[in-house]
């Protein structure tokens, strides 16, 4: 049966959607993130990359997979100031009704269709890709955490909950990760707020949840990406538990001929009971040319 409140979250107009992924100093897990992307999305979104490169080379490294993509629509751009170059970003993305943000170690699992998420009402509702009924775990903050009630919406197989009646991820209506917001809404938000980098804009948001928690929280029956905390490079959060896979070692991999391997990893993130998997990677060698 068709949710009364959930079916208002359906009024909206279709519009394009502009992914935003952030990376630092992890070529081959943004590599790995947008070819689960080549994978398992059916549609169009119109990617825009801000990387960042610190590590020795690794500029070379981004740029080797990066380019070769621009043919096919994607904007990369090598991150200068962070505040300055994400209202630029978020400015060059005017004509997209929706915005979604991802950072570089997640991997989509599951397929979704773009089309999906065409009308969702974006003032009344937040999508969550990262959610579903199997989520009964926070993993940063170590809490087992039983999901909302969820009541299915007869269209494109949403399931409505309510971003207050639970904790750890089914509360967080402004993660980074994978939720999806009107762009216009956004971009407002992030010129009134202070960051310096993707954990402190995230950070930022968050004094912007007032607006956000009592808006419906809208999610598909199971997650259709998860973050694989390999490592960590952000320096604004030394405490989220994250496994030990050094950055250096990746890029050292990567121009050693290997990648991660998306499928292997993907059936593991399939069975994940939280949105955060600490796990080791998987590598496969690299074909010659990547596309």
């Amino acid at each position: 049966m068709l949710h009364l409140r959930g079916a208002k979250c359906l009024s909206g107009q279709p519009g394009e959607i502009g992914a935003v992924v952030f990376s630092k100093d992890r070529p081959a897990q943004l590599d790995a993130l947008l070819r689960s992307a080549d994978d398992y999305l059916i549609g169009d979104l119109r990617w825009i990359v801000l990387w960042r490169a610190s590590l020795p080379r690794v500029e070379e490294d981004y740029r080797d997979f990066l380019v070769p993509r621009e043919r096919r629509g994607f904007v990369q751009r090598q991150e200068s100031l962070f505040r300055q170059d994400l209202l630029a970003v978020l400015d060059s993305l005017k004509g997209c009704r929706a915005i979604m943000f991802l950072v570089d170690d997640l991997l989509f699992v599951r397929p979704l269709e773009t089309a999906t998420l065409a009308g969702v009402d974006l003032r009344r509702c937040v999508p969550s890709l990262r959610l579903g009924r199997n989520i009964t775990f926070c993993q940063p903050k170590d809490l087992a955490t039983s999901p909302p009630v969820l009541r299915p919406i007869e269209a494109r197989g949403w399931l409505d909950f309510s971003w207050t009646a639970s904790d750890g991820d089914w509360a967080m209506p402004l993660s980074l990760d994978g939720n999806i917001f009107a762009r216009d809404e956004i971009r407002a938000l992030a010129s009134l707020t202070e960051f310096r980098a993707p954990n402190s804009f995230e950070a930022s948001l968050g004094d912007f949840r007032f607006l956000f928690k009592h808006r419906r929280g809208l999610c598909l029956e199971h997650p259709v990406l998860v973050n694989f905390a390999f490592n960590r490079v952000q320096a604004e959060n030394d405490h989220f538990p994250c496994g030990e896979f050094g950055a250096a070692e990746f890029v050292s991999r990567w121009r050693k001929g290997w990648w991660l391997d998306v499928n292997s990893l993907a059936e593991k993130g399939r069975s994940a009971t939280g949105c955060h998997l600490i796990t080791e990677p998987v590598f496969e060698r690299r074909p010659s040319s990547p596309l």
